[in-house]
């Protein structure tokens, strides 16, 4: 599984190049598919649901309790703008999105960056607490060198250099020292708190 970072309705702000390494390993990452000629994925999606069990008005404390009869703890900031609409019996629902595409970029001249991008919206007033968060940040790398015995890659990064291992040999035998290597990695939140109907 892809390595998990719940955004808790706050944006990415950063990205590094090791976890593009760590993804690229094939022995923890068995789920990257190829998606294009010069491009592999790999993606989950999460659902949780849980049933809001009690709610504290003046620590703004909310007991969940999930399907397995798990009971956590969490206190609602002051960025939930309707907190004084959840109730006892409420449930909570979580939709979580991840993704990393990895693009080999031929003969690849555009300058080594990194890019981000994110979006909050969140649930009008009076309505049911609720929202969404997504966020985007993209790296762009340079191959400096490969290694033939290993399948490996070295690229150099926006900040460092990070050694990459390709699985399949026909992608390895694509890759040339001076092609870019380029990353994406996605996720998004969505939450809503629903009513049960009696």
């Amino acid at each position: 599984m892809i390595k998990h970072g719940i955004l808790g309705l706050c944006a990415v702000t950063c990205f590094s190049w090791s976890m593009v390494a760590q993804a690229a390993e094939p022995e923890k990452h068995q789920e990257f598919k190829r998606t294009g000629e010069n491009t592999v994925e790999a993606k989950e999606t999460v659902e949780v649901e849980a049933e809001v069990v009690s709610v504290n008005k003046k620590t703004r404390e909310i007991k969940l309790k999930s399907s397995d009869g798990e009971v956590t703890s969490m206190i609602a900031g002051d960025e939930v703008k309707n907190f004084a609409q959840i109730k006892k019996g409420d449930r909570l629902k979580v939709r979580y999105f991840e993704s990393l595409m990895l693009e080999l970029k031929k003969g690849g001249a555009a300058p080594v960056a990194v890019t981000e991008t994110s979006d909050i919206s969140r649930a009008s007033m009076g309505q049911k607490p609720g929202g969404m968060a997504s966020a985007k940040v993209t790296a762009r790398g340079t191959v400096m060198s490969l290694d033939a015995k290993t399948q490996s890659v070295t690229v150099k990064g926006p900040q460092r250099s990070v050694v990459l291992h390709v699985a399949k040999k026909d992608i390895f035998d694509k890759i040339k020292k001076g092609d870019q290597i380029e990353a994406t990695y996605s996720e998004a939140l969505a939450i809503s708190v629903e009513s049960v109907k009696k």
